[in-house]
């Protein structure tokens, strides 16, 4: 998805963009990156990449990534998933070799799995895909006042 947007300020290779939210917004995988400020007059505030080094006041083009934000959303939820269920899986089994019931192996084994879960999905968005899921730059349309 492409949507226009004023650069309202940068800081290091981020750049904060207004834009006007149409009904299309609501459909949008990336809607919970954006900051709502004003619901009434539909404007949001995105967090973008700024590949182009576009400055305050450029009127730019946005393209928001709905597919690898899809695709980070789909392995954020499934990984945690399977590790609690692997985890209440294990945690189940292995109450039949120590000293506690199999509903308190199962509870402790679900904690267990969700935090080794969360854990890989940290270290997996920091290695892979944190630089996919943020909108970026890819036109400036007109040029700000701050470059004359």
């Amino acid at each position: 998805m492409k949507d226009k947007g004023i650069v309202i300020n940068t800081q290091g290779d981020l750049a904060q963009v207004k834009v006007d939210c149409f009904a299309a917004c609501d459909a949008c995988a990336a809607q919970n990156l954006c900051l709502r400020q004003n619901q009434a007059l539909g404007q949001g505030l995105l967090s973008v990449k700024n590949s182009l080094h576009a400055d305050p006041g450029d009127e730019v083009v946005i393209e928001i990534p709905e597919r690898h934000y899809t695709r980070a959303l789909i392995v954020l939820f499934v990984s945690l998933l399977i590790s609690a269920l692997a985890g209440l899986t294990a945690g189940y089994a292995s109450a039949l070799f120590l000293p506690f019931s199999s509903s308190q192996g199962s509870l402790l084994g679900f904690f267990l799995g969700i935090g080794a879960g969360m854990t890989w999905v940290v270290h997996y968005f920091r290695k892979h895909q944190l630089d996919n899921i943020y909108p970026d730059i890819i036109h400036i349309t007109i040029k700000g006042d701050t470059h004359e």
